[in-house]
């Protein structure tokens, strides 16, 4: 590429992306011409909220507001938050700077029930150049259907304490730690029970296995040295093990490619097999036909069919298990890896929500997040189960998408394997609604949603100019900084520079002339022509 320059004109604000300082710096030199006004003006803006994503019907949640003021000392503004109801927060801030900063924290409570907007507003003061940064917009998801989770164990054990924290921060769930002989221990209104080496040797817990087999609650069992396998093969979990006493295994993971009853992060995918082992029991280990295997064991380097997180569904209710324990270390790995706890909390995330989740029959489920930006594409994907909830996708989905001008518009989603899928591009800002319906088998069936489309311009909270930014960005790169009224000598320094010239590339390609099929042919068609005429008029 014949590139001997880059000229670069900005205000030297950047809002998205990475530092261009810190990229991969380019073989040519970059010059830049510095715009904008590096004086701050009167401005009064929010510069940031920080919310909940979701809070519960009723609750008090916490929004804490970054306001920033320049040149408006002595000056007085309010700090407002509207909802749909009107105003539901307000505070008087007194400025007593011209470089002013500071955090206002306020509680709102969580009302009504569904994705609603709150609008932040800092009230202008005389003088203001600009007011598009004195109001932003935040949406909260309002919900009131938080599912209880007991988690049970024989003692205190790290692998409950990771499990747990990878929910803490989920609003849907509320989680209560129990031991097992807890004498007022009780197992009613859970929809999901988690037992961590229950059944053990020491107690086999006939009341609580009693109790899941009758009401059908959910669980999700974690073996270990402690698990009496014998009670534990009694239940009819999907999963059997022969194995004889204190005889383990340490076992890496390996995912199932072929496991898609959630989705598993890629990046967790490609790091998996790196991941501490599990102590799991050896032994021959039965599985049921209805098991849905999302790990397998590798033992030393040897793959093997044996589960290490498994699922089954049978009537509808869903159990999980993971054969071995310590996956606390997972947790700790993977936040050495990666520096955050992420891929593990959304691996245990996601397999809480698939177990409690009951299938409805003839259900027809639409999954999509709740928030975009207006940079983002919408994307929509859906599944249909019959009676025997087998996935099928054979009937037309067709979907009304009704922005916050009740504007309707009527789409079909796309068949993919087994599922739907529905890319509507990018939308402009505001709340939406949709109703998804099909026909299967004469019976029409229908899902109804929301989600809302928020406007980030974050290029309308920072005004002032960064000439510091693009001086160093020219000089780092073998360049210069201009201004506007310095464009003579920037064409100067061009026309100098040494990198930029013109070149000129040629190649020769000898070619028979047959092989100029149409040229041959038009030559011979003259000549033949000419032959004719002669021929005609006695030439030859």
């Amino acid at each position: 590429m014949n590139l001997g320059a880059i000229v670069i004109a900005g205000d030297g604000i950047f809002n998205l992306g990475e530092n261009p300082l810190y990229l991969n710096k380019p073989q040519s030199s970059i010059f830049t011409i510095a715009l904008g006004d590096t004086l701050p003006s009167k401005d009064v803006y929010i510069k940031d909220i920080q919310h909940n994503k979701a809070a519960f019907y009723k609750n008090k949640f916490p929004v804490r507001i970054v306001l920033a003021a320049d040149k408006c000392k002595g000056e007085t503004t309010k700090i407002e938050i509207h909802g749909i109801n009107g105003k539901v927060y307000e505070k008087q801030v007194n400025i007593d700077s011209d470089n002013f900063i500071t955090t206002i924290d306020a509680e709102i409570e969580a009302s009504p029930k569904g994705l609603q907007e709150f609008k932040v507003v800092a009230k202008n003061i005389e003088g203001e150049i600009s007011l598009d940064n004195n109001s932003r917009i935040f949406v909260v998801d309002i919900i009131d259907n938080r599912k209880n989770i007991l988690f049970l164990s024989n003692g205190v054990h790290p692998d409950i304490g990771a499990i747990a924290n990878a929910l803490k921060d989920q609003p849907d769930y509320s989680i209560t730690t129990k031991i097992i002989s807890d004498a007022s221990l009780k197992f009613e209104n859970y929809e999901l029970i988690v037992l961590h080496q229950i059944p053990s040797e020491k107690n086999v817990a006939p009341q609580l296995i009693q109790y899941l087999k009758q009401s059908k609650t959910p669980a999700l069992y974690i073996l270990g040295e402690q698990t009496a396998l014998d009670a534990f093969n009694q239940i009819q979990t999907g999963l059997s093990i022969s194995s004889l006493k204190s005889s383990y295994d340490e076992a890496s993971p390996i995912i199932n490619r072929n496991f898609n009853s959630f989705t598993v992060d890629e990046e967790l995918k490609s790091i998996l097999s790196s991941l501490p082992p599990l102590v799991v029991h050896f032994g021959d280990y039965k599985i049921s036909a209805q098991a849905k295997l999302m790990m397998y064991q590798r033992i030393n380097t040897v793959l093997t069919d044996k589960p290490l997180i498994m699922f089954i569904d049978e009537s509808g209710i869903r159990n999980g298990i993971i054969v071995g324990e310590g996956i606390w270390r997972w947790r700790l790995h993977l936040y050495n890896i990666t520096g955050t706890h992420e891929l593990f909390d959304n691996l245990i995330s996601r397999s809480i929500q698939y177990l409690v989740q009951t299938k409805i029959k003839h259900s027809l489920l639409v999954d999509t997040k709740r928030i975009y930006n207006t940079n983002e594409a919408v994307v929509l994907t859906a599944e249909f189960y019959d009676e025997a909830f087998d996935l099928r996708n054979q009937s037309e989905l067709e979907i009304i998408v009704k922005d916050s001008l009740n504007k309707e518009n009527k789409l079909r989603f796309v068949q993919k394997d087994d599922y739907y899928t529905l890319n509507l591009g990018s939308l402009s800002e505001g709340k939406y609604s949709y109703l998804a319906s099909l026909n299967h088998d004469g019976k029409p069936h229908s899902a109804e949603g929301e989600f809302v489309v928020l406007d980030v311009s974050t290029e309308k909270l920072i005004t002032k100019a960064n000439h510091e930014f693009l001086y160093r960005l020219a000089t780092e790169n073998s360049g210069k900084m201009f201004y506007p009224n310095q464009l003579d000598a920037l064409a100067d320094v061009l026309e100098q520079d040494e990198n930029i010239a013109n070149r000129i590339y040629s190649q020769t390609k000898l070619s028979q002339l047959i092989e100029l099929k149409y040229l041959f042919f038009i030559i011979l068609l003259f000549a033949s022509i000419e032959w004719f005429f002669r021929k005609f008029w006695g030439s030859y």
